[in-house]
């Protein structure tokens, strides 16, 4: 099913109960600025505006999405409802919908900065600055107290209840960062850079714990990472056909998981949250979404 958003500032999601397609696929949203039926001469024609971010709540039950006019939208997937939130004129780079108040969210744009929205109120609740470069990335704490950012050069530690900057994260300035996030259900976080070092820190202290090392990372270039709900394993892909499956207890990689050979990078991958499922291999959370990129990664 195809659901298009065009212009609408509210609405439902789907015009009738939705069916799964034989591909798995429920709906497809498409941000449509004219009507689908639209000819231009005597060719169809669809102007479309891209979906550049979008991020989910653990219950699976909201996501925010945010394309490249600056728009975000709030679906609400039980009340079939979807609402524009926000029009900022600059693109959002990333969004974080898992805070302390379930209608609250976090999203960076194109501008270097972190803002907190509500999305019932529609009100902008900070704005946050100190990025020199785009964020790449959020990443909530447990406790829904802090959020780190992610640019290529620095890692800032928020604290979201008193919207402040509660410290800089010190890095490496030869080796530029992919990502600084909590480990889900730990006290820890993690750094991954671009040259595969993986470092995992006490969150409180920021003491190093321990560094990921194995001759088989060798073999890949990492680009892309994410652990699991549980905070045991990493699932680490970049620029090779494999995933290698870290356990974070005893810094080992566990599995290799070998992807179709004409695969030449993995531009993203995630794990599926482990409440969606019953069956015990696949709530031991080894069921993985992989995106595979047409072009080649930086």
């Amino acid at each position: 099913m195809q659901v298009f958003v065009r212009k609408k500032k509210s609405g439902n999601i789907f015009p009738k109960k939705p069916e799964v397609g034989n591909d798995g696929l429920i709906a497809e949203i498409i941000n449509s600025f004219r009507s689908p039926q639209t000819f231009v001469g005597d060719c169809f024609q669809r102007s479309d505006v891209i979906f550049v971010q979008a991020d989910i709540n653990p219950s699976g039950e909201q996501i925010v999405a945010g394309d490249c006019h600056g728009n975000i939208f709030v679906f609400d997937l039980t009340r079939n409802r979807f609402k524009l939130v926000k029009h900022l004129s600059l693109p959002v780079s990333h969004l974080a919908i898992n805070l302390k108040k379930r209608t609250d969210f976090l999203a960076s744009l194109s501008d270097y900065s972190l803002r907190c929205f509500n999305y019932d109120t529609q009100e902008q609740l900070c704005c946050l600055r100190g990025h020199e470069t785009a964020i790449t990335d959020i990443s909530v704490h447990l406790s829904k107290r802090y959020a780190i950012t992610t640019s290529s050069d620095t890692a800032f530690l928020w604290n979201l209840d008193t919207y402040e900057r509660k410290r800089k994260l010190s890095i490496n300035q030869q080796v530029d960062l992919l990502k600084a996030f909590f480990i889900p259900n730990t006290n820890s976080m993690m750094t991954c850079f671009k040259d595969n070092s993986i470092l995992v820190w006490d969150a409180e202290n920021l003491e190093l714990l321990h560094e990921l090392r194995s001759t088989m990372a060798l073999d890949v270039t990492y680009r892309t990472f994410d652990c699991n709900s549980n905070g045991s394993r990493l699932a680490a892909a970049g620029k090779a056909a494999i995933i290698h499956i870290w356990d974070i207890g005893t810094q080992k990689i566990v599995k290799a998981l070998q992807l179709p050979q004409e695969t030449k990078a993995v531009r993203q991958i995630c794990y599926l949250p482990q409440h969606l499922y019953t069956d015990e291999v696949i709530a031991g959370n080894w069921s993985i979404v992989v995106i595979i990129p047409d072009n080649p990664l930086p």
